[in-house]
């Protein structure tokens, strides 16, 4: 169950990677490097919260 959770977070953060990505290049490769995705998410949610 908890392995269900964890798949449907890293999903949603790709998605969420995706849409925030700017530009083409930065959409091309937050679709085809998920990790890239990620970082973008993770990124966008620390500024959001005022972190960085």
């Amino acid at each position: 169950m908890f392995a269900d959770i964890r798949r449907l977070l890293m999903l949603f953060l790709w998605i969420f990677g995706v849409v925030v990505a700017k530009g083409f290049w930065s959409t091309f490769f937050a679709i085809t490097l998920f990790p890239y995705a990620w970082y973008l998410a993770v990124e966008h949610l620390l500024r959001f919260w005022g972190v960085i």
